[in-house]
């Protein structure tokens, strides 16, 4: 992943974690899909064993041509 040199996080607010049959969902915010998801709009999920959940835009590898 690449990160913008100086920035080490920006706080997006909070979010209410909502029911949707026997599942949990989460609203992204607007500034994080717009500037980070490819066309597939995948993310991968990390669980730290201190709760921290995080989510990485998973990228296209461009095909070498």
């Amino acid at each position: 992943m690449h990160r913008k040199q100086g920035i080490k996080s920006i706080h997006l607010g909070e979010r209410r974690v909502s029911d949707m049959n026997f599942s949990k969902f989460v609203t992204l915010p607007k500034a994080f899909t717009e500037n980070n998801l490819d066309e597939g709009r995948i993310v991968e999920l990390s669980l730290s064993p201190d709760g921290r959940l995080t989510l990485t835009p998973v990228r296209k590898l461009e095909k070498a041509e």
